[in-house]
């Protein structure tokens, strides 16, 4: 039997007031930066963001959560444009989902850089040829 009462899941903050562009993208930013891929990310968003600042309650990040799982992808990226949809409007869904790979982009761009200009060196060919072992580790622990 249904219940014709129940309400679906709302993605409301505490205080009932919009989140600034900027602010969304200070957030997504920082959480960008502490992040090094697959789903533990997950666990800090929601400390920083339903936890912390309490942009919207925990329903509301589950219902979020279980939304991105079904869809293909990047996850918490997805889960990012999620939130920011939720707390700016489309604008704040761009603004979080950019904010959120951007750092990843950066690095990835200086390391390319780098590799393009001092890869043939025997030097940095040990360095580079080292960093394997160090992203294994760094995956085996969030896995």
């Amino acid at each position: 039997m249904s219940d014709t009462n129940a309400t679906p899941a709302t993605v409301e903050p505490s205080p009932a007031t919009p989140v600034g562009l900027g602010e969304i993208a200070r957030v997504f930013l920082k959480l960008g930066a502490m992040s090094y891929g697959g789903p533990a990310i997950m666990g800090i968003m929601q400390a920083e963001i339903q936890e912390k600042r309490k942009w919207i309650d925990k329903k509301a990040f589950v219902d979020g959560l279980a939304l991105v799982n079904m869809l293909p992808g990047p996850g918490a990226t997805q889960l990012g444009i999620f939130i920011g949809h939720a707390k700016g409007g489309m604008p704040g869904g761009i603004i979080a989902g950019l904010c959120f790979v951007l750092p990843a982009f950066l690095i990835m761009l200086a390391l390319a850089a780098a590799y393009l200009a001092y890869g043939a060196l025997p030097s940095m060919r040990s360095a580079f040829y080292g960093i394997g072992p160090v992203v294994l580790g760094i995956f085996a622990v969030a896995v």
